[in-house]
């Protein structure tokens, strides 16, 4: 893969398509994933969640290196006795807990330590994604459909029921993910086909003001669909493995293994190149797909469907400050149309302290300064 500079998404593995795709990746992970967002919001200072994605840079840029080389050493190991094929274990996912076992049994206690330790790694993330779901659920779809303010304890209720449900929810999924064939692959297909839609959501609403709620959700949907579709749809080619054999497997009954040997990468008889295209596309790329629809679908349709009220400037990008010109962030914050909406954003300090004649004040001030920068054009062209 390292000497591998192929540019063709059908290629799996590429040092483009590790960068390019890898990136889109990471950004939909550490940008707009709200278990990561929620966790950013924790601290007190924009400088401190910089930082702290500063600071986890080296810690994951550590992890990755060592689960690449407890592959190598994986291989190294079993490529003379392929335990999938001998039919020790049914899938590749088995390995590195039968590499544990095989090494480390013969120390009291470090086989169950090692268990406990992935067990309580993969249950801490778990509990964090359930504890955002149940936050956004609640935040996000209820909350705006009371009539009136609950009490803390009603909230607090509601989201630990939430939770629960979510929980029962990994439950069963757990159960599906189990006949995956990669479970690596299949939580990177699902991050991608997920993760690229809603990087684009976020990326049309810092960059493009005159983008419309009408226009974006149907992109995203489009997008969503598409990717499911790429994702999991099929047949796909057969991923191909490193070479192993058996020919150095100590004797035994075949009895004793719970699988049925494998002996070579399943096919149904078709070339590479046979299979339809978006199936070959390698799923480092689902993110960037996802991403690109979206942003193109939603620029697209914002030609008919263009936003009317206008925007918050705090919600959108430097780099568009600079491009739109504008001066003062306090001056764009959207005003409430009618008394129902303002009681709607009565909880929004800043709308709350701006008033509808402020705000046609300085669409005056605005209009009155584009009046004055076309003349000074003018006269500056006449003189030219």
């Amino acid at each position: 893969m390292f000497s591998n500079f192929d540019m063709d998404p059908t290629v799996r593995h590429s040092v483009c398509s590790q960068i390019v795709g890898g990136m889109f990746i990471y950004l939909s992970l550490y940008a707009v994933n709200q278990a990561q967002v929620q966790r950013l919001l924790t601290v007190r200072s924009l400088y401190e969640a910089k930082m702290s994605l500063w600071l986890s840079l080296p810690i994951l840029m550590i992890l990755s290196f060592s689960t690449a080389f407890a592959g190598l050493t994986i291989f190294a190991k079993y490529h003379n006795c392929d335990p999938i094929m001998q039919g020790r274990i049914c899938a590749p996912d088995q390995l590195l807990p039968l590499f544990v076992a095989d090494t480390l049994s013969e120390y009291p206690g470090v086989t169950g330590l090692f268990i406990a330790g992935l067990l309580s790694g993969s249950l801490s993330t778990v509990s964090s994604s359930i504890n955002s779901l149940a936050a956004v659920t609640w935040e996000d779809y209820i909350t705006p459909m009371l009539k009136q303010p609950v009490s803390i304890l009603v909230s607090t209720l509601s989201n630990k029921s939430l939770a629960f449900t979510y929980g029962l929810t990994c439950i069963g999924l757990a159960f599906v993910a189990s006949k995956f064939k990669g479970v690596l692959q299949a939580s990177l297909t699902v991050f991608g086909v997920v993760g690229g839609p809603l990087l684009g959501i976020f990326t049309v609403g810092m960059m493009f003001p005159f983008v419309s709620e009408v226009a974006v959700v149907p992109s995203f949907l489009i997008a969503l669909v598409f990717g499911f579709w790429i994702g999991f749809g099929g047949p796909k080619p057969p991923v191909h493995r490193l070479s192993g054999h058996i020919s150095e497997c100590p004797q035994l009954s075949e009895e004793r293994f719970p699988c049925s040997p494998n002996y070579g990468n399943s096919s149904i008889g078709l070339a590479p190149d046979e299979y339809f295209y978006f199936y070959r596309i390698s799923y480092m790329y689902y993110t960037l797909i996802g991403f690109t629809i979206t942003l193109l679908l939603s620029l697209i349709l914002s030609i008919w469907f263009p936003q009317k009220n206008q925007v918050d400037k705090k919600l959108l990008s430097p780099m568009t400050h600079k491009i739109m010109g504008y001066e003062d962030a306090d001056e764009f914050i959207s005003i409430p149309k009618n008394e129902e909406e303002q009681k709607n954003h009565s909880g929004d300090e800043v709308q709350t302290r701006l008033t509808e004649e402020k705000h046609r004040s300085f669409r005056r001030k605005f209009n009155k300064s584009l009046h004055h920068c076309a003349l000074r054009r003018w006269h500056s062209h006449r003189q030219f």
